[in-house]
C-alpha cells in the first residue's frame, strides 16, 4: 500500500514493515523479496507448505514455513515482527492468503529463490490438480533423498549462481543500470 506524505514521497507502508523487521531480525539477511504473485497467492491460500514433489521444491526441504495468520494490509511494525519470527533462519515463507517471502545474503540469491519458489507453487497447484483428477496420488520424494537434495542445492552460494544469469540476461538487454537508471561499473 503506498501512502503519500505532506511532501508527497510515496511509501510503501506494508512494505517497510515486513521488510524492516526481518533485516532487524536477521543481521545475515541483505536482501528479501516479496510480492503477490498468481501462484504464489494461489498456493497460499492452501495453508500449507510445499511437499516434495520435485527436485526443485527440495531445495525448500525444511527451509520454508507456512505463516498462516493473515491480518489483511500489513500496516505495522508488530505483524513484521511475526513474519520475521515465523521466517526464522529459513530462506523463504508461505503468508497464508497473502504471497511469497524469500530472504538471504544477495539480491540474485534470493530473486532466484523468489523464482524458484513460485514455479514449485505452480508445480504443486498443477499436480495437485492431476492428482485430484485422476485420482492418483501424488509420488513425494523421501525425506533422505530431499535432504541430500537441499544439501546440495539448497545453500546461499548456489542461490547466488543460479539468480546471476537472472542479472545478466536483463543487463544484456538493457544494459548496467540502477533503479534509478544510472549505470553501474561492473566490478
Amino acid at each position: 500500500m503506498l501512502m503519500a506524505t505532506p511532501s508527497t514521497d510515496l511509501r510503501n507502508v506494508a512494505a517497510f514493515a515486513i521488510h524492516s523487521e526481518i533485516h532487524s531480525a536477521r543481521p545475515d539477511v541483505g536482501c528479501a523479496a516479496h510480492s503477490h504473485s498468481v501462484y504464489g497467492r494461489a498456493f497460499c491460500a492452501t495453508g500449507r507448505t510445499l511437499d516434495m514433489l520435485t527436485q526443485d521444491s527440495c531445495v525448500f526441504y525444511n527451509d520454508h514455513v507456512l505463516y498462516d495468520n493473515f491480518q489483511g494490509v500489513v500496516l505495522a511494525s508488530d505483524e513484521g515482527k511475526h513474519i520475521a519470527k515465523a521466517l526464522g533462519h529459513r530462506k523463504a515463507a508461505l503468508l497464508g492468503n497473502h504471497g511469497l517471502l524469500t530472504a538471504g545474503r544477495t539480491i540474485e540469491e534470493v530473486v532466484a529463490y523468489f523464482v524458484l519458489l513460485d514455479k514449485c507453487c505452480e508445480v504443486q497447484l498443477a499436480a495437485d490438480a492431476s492428482s485430484a483428477g485422476s485420482g492418483k496420488p501424488l509420488v513425494h520424494i523421501g525425506e533422505k533423498e530431499a535432504q541430500v537434495t537441499w544439501e546440495a542445492l539448497g545453500h546461499s552460494s548456489n542461490g547466488y549462481f543460479m539468480g546471476l544469469p537472472l542479472f545478466q540476461t536483463v543487463e544484456a538487454e538493457l544494459g548496467p543500470r540502477t533503479f534509478l537508471g544510472r549505470g553501474v561499473e561492473p566490478i
